[in-house]
């Protein structure tokens, strides 16, 4: 959707451009109004819509609602996604023991029973009750892959080689099985390497949370923790002491945070342009543009007079204030209006000089074709020429009218067109010495991954 000020032109193309306006706003991606107020939803529209206009259209999502990549009350950011363990926690004392079987019945030789076990253990790794230990959670893919590979499944074992080492990158060969698959394992473990990378960062009060990655602690520092591949094993411990385990699972190449909603709405309550940099508004925009909204604004208080808005053309967020914005909007209205008027009038007045001068034309050649057979006509033919000469008189004399008519709706038209235009300029440029930004100008740019 257009949100510029229109510049003063041509009757024309200004009358073109507020019907493209029109036709534009009504075919535009929904809107999102995320409502970080605390208040009611309805409160927080309203604060949008006296601000973007009172026929603003919107749906209103709190954060919880709308950031859903998360589980209880914890997210990642996009291209990062957190899936929940199957099944009930377990005691890491029963993994342990499975393990442990499963490698005896490698040593004697039973691959399929050792496989049968391995794959049970690697997809209910994250239901452990307690923190992984680093060994464990890269040793069953690892073993895992030796088992299919001594089964001749090579491809299954080459895709378990390289879940080993995702997880632990320094993983080495183990000398007490036979050498057999190797050189499959030295093979992936070089294209592992080359896969997808992420840095994971913890968004949390230090000593409020405790998060595991593949058995290896999150840090609370700003340098986070490096990730190799897609898939790995997230185990995080809130203030409650429960263990909550879940897949994490990267997209691509991307800098994540694990932050909670509460955070969110924190930040925005304490400071909203600190909140500018968080990666939850990273978080909020990949969401909604997932979900088809076009464009996001936040509000954080009801009787806010700022608020953040994401627009999906230029990718960027940017601080608007919903004061300018009213001035901004009326000045907006007033050129519409005005473009309209001088259309209109314009249109009248053209189509009443038209007339009036035809009409006249006319006029003129009843009267000297009258005057020039004068002394050879009849009565009735000399009624006939009068009654028509008449009729182009009042006809002229209406197409006068039309064009006065005209002219005055054309004469309202231009000044609220001005005044139009001077309310969206003088708007723009209090945004632009306050700080604040017109609707289309960026504030804070994010750009490349969401």
């Amino acid at each position: 959707m257009d949100r510029r000020t229109l510049a003063s032109g041509a009757l024309a193309p200004l009358a073109t451009l507020w019907i493209l306006a029109a036709a534009s706003s009504a075919t535009a991606a929904p809107r999102l109004v995320v409502n970080a107020t605390g208040a009611d939803g309805a409160a927080a529209l309203e604060t949008v819509r006296r601000g973007l206009g009172a026929d603003y259209a919107a749906d209103v999502a709190t954060p919880a609602e709308l950031l859903d990549q998360g589980f209880d009350s914890w997210l990642i950011t996009w291209p990062g996604r957190l899936d929940a363990c199957e099944g009930a926690p377990a005691p890491l004392a029963g993994f342990e023991q499975t393990l442990a079987k499963a490698e005896q019945l490698m040593m004697d030789l039973e691959y399929g029973e050792a496989q049968v076990l391995l794959e049970g253990l690697d997809g209910r790794l994250c239901a452990a009750s307690e923190p992984l230990p680093r060994s464990m959670v890269s040793r069953v893919p690892y073993l895992l892959g030796m088992v299919l590979a001594y089964r001749g499944e090579t491809d299954r074992a080459r895709e378990a080689f390289q879940r080993a080492v995702h997880r632990q990158p320094d993983l080495v060969w183990d000398e007490d099985f036979p050498p057999d698959p190797q050189q499959l394992f030295l093979a992936a473990a070089t294209d592992a390497v080359r896969g997808v990378g992420a840095t994971i960062v913890l968004a949390a009060p230090p000593g409020t949370v405790d998060v595991w990655i593949d058995g290896n602690e999150l840090p609370t520092d700003d340098e986070g923790l490096a990730l190799l591949g897609d898939r790995h094993l997230l185990q995080l411990r809130g203030s409650d002491g429960a263990l909550r385990g879940a897949i994490l699972t990267v997209e691509q190449d991307a800098d994540l945070s694990l932050l909670t909603v509460d955070e969110v709405l924190d930040t925005l309550d304490r400071d909203p342009k600190a909140a500018r940099g968080q990666r939850a508004f990273q978080a909020l925009a990949a969401t909604a543009l997932k979900k088809g909204y076009g464009e996001i604004v936040v509000v954080h208080s009801v009787d806010a007079t700022t608020a953040w808005r994401f627009d999906e053309i230029d990718h960027s967020w940017a601080q608007v204030s919903l004061v300018l914005e009213q001035q901004l909007a009326k000045g907006r209205r007033l050129q519409g209006a005005g473009s309209a008027l001088l259309g209109v009038g314009g249109a009248v007045a053209v189509v009443g000089a038209v007339i009036a001068g035809a009409s006249t034309s006319r006029g003129n050649e009843t009267r000297e074709s009258m005057n020039g057979a004068s002394g050879q006509m009849s009565a009735g033919l000399y009624d006939l020429y009068i009654d028509e000469y008449e009729g182009h008189r009042r006809d002229a004399t209406a197409g006068t009218v039309m064009l006065g008519v005209g002219a005055a709706i054309a004469g309202v038209g231009l000044p609220v067109l001005i005044k139009g235009t001077q309310e969206s300029r003088k708007g723009a440029a209090q945004a632009s010495v306050g700080g604040l930004v017109a609707p289309g100008s960026v504030v804070l740019a994010i750009h490349g991954r969401f």
